[in-house]
This record gives C-alpha cells, structure tokens and sequence, in this order.
C-alpha cells in the first residue's frame, strides 16, 4: 500500500537543543527532507487532489508553533491555478487547521496553544475559496475528532500511541482512522482501536 508522508514536530532534528546543534547539515527541517523528501506537495487520488503541508514554524527560541509560510501559501496560489474546478480537494497537516479538543478538555472559553493549531489556517482556507475544498485531514493531538463546517469536514485522526504507549488519551483508544472518499465529495471516516492494552510491569 502507497504510503504518504508529511512533517510533523517531532521531525525538526536539534530544535529543543537550543544553539548547540544550529550549524548541524541536518538541523531543523533538513533532515527530514534528505530522508522522506519534499516537505509539502499535491497528490491525485482518482477525482481528488491532496495537498501535504507543512505547518510545523521552528520559532527563534528554538521551539515551534503551527504555521502555513508564505512560500506555501504562493506554492498552493500557483497550484490551485492550474487545478480544475472540478476535483475534490483535500488538504492535510500534522499539526490541526480546526479543534474543540481543548474546549471539551480544559473549558469551553480555553484558546489553542501556539503549538497546537495552525494560527493562519483561516488565511489557508481562503485560497480555496473558489474550489471544492472538501476535507481537512490533520493530527498531532492523539485523538478522532469529526467537525463539519462550510461543507467540509475536518478529521483528526487518532494516534496508533495514544497517550504515547501509555494507554488512553483523553478517553481515546490506540487506532487509526480508514477514510472512504467518494467522487462527488463526499467522506466517511471510521476509528478503528487496535485493542492494545499497556504491558503489565514486571
């Protein structure tokens, strides 16, 4: 089965190590693109297009945020340029476009931290305003979440981890989410646990 990569923020190599391995070939971001490729691109699925982003900002203080860059933001002008009216978009990130995880586990008022949603996933979406932007698929946060909005769904997709290996995560089982995709846009989305149980200590 073809396998699709895309960054995420545990792929920025010496970032949390401060300025000591600023001058390494593989900092930040190089890393990944010497050993999995591009770090954001389209793919075709039948009457569907993918567009892989990456919406990992490596910030001064040598952490991250979410962040869509303006190099990808030209990079998908041009690419919606020359992308029919007619096929389903898709766009994916790691690290969530939209989420109520942090209302329903903290309080219904609390705001997204810096490092857990894209800040210019509004800005994003504009760009599509003129095509079928249908499905939003994203991760990062270890759970399987189902929002529809504006004739468009957005899915995060569980963690095969959970909580890191450690049993639940906020409630949710390890797994992983299968997408049905249909040509006229439509999307079905099913969590499947995997029926893991954390190892007993010894």
């Amino acid at each position: 089965m073809p396998v699709y990569k895309i960054i995420g923020n545990h792929d920025i190599f010496g970032v949390y190590f401060g300025d000591s391995l600023l001058q390494h070939p593989a900092y930040g971001k190089h890393f990944y693109e010497q050993n999995f490729g591009a770090k954001y691109y389209t793919h075709d699925y039948e009457n569907w297009r993918f567009f892989f982003l990456d919406g990992i900002k490596i910030t001064a203080d040598h952490k991250y945020i979410g962040a869509i860059d303006s190099l990808q933001m030209r990079w998908i002008e041009s690419v919606l340029d020359t992308t029919s009216h007619d096929k389903q978009l898709a766009i994916v990130s790691h690290i969530p476009f939209y989420t109520a995880g942090y209302q329903i586990w903290i309080g219904s008022q609390e705001a997204a931290p810096p490092h857990g949603v894209v800040h210019n996933s509004n800005d994003v979406i504009a760009l599509f305003s003129d095509h079928k932007l249908k499905l939003i698929l994203q991760g990062h946060l270890h759970i399987f979440e189902k929002i529809f909005m504006k004739d468009m769904w957005v899915i995060t997709g569980g963690a095969v981890s959970s909580r890191w290996w450690q049993g639940k995560n906020n409630g949710m089982e390890e797994g992983f989410t299968k997408l049905t995709l249909f040509p006229d846009g439509e999307v079905e989305a099913v969590y499947h646990a995997i029926d893991w149980e954390v190892p007993a200590k010894q």
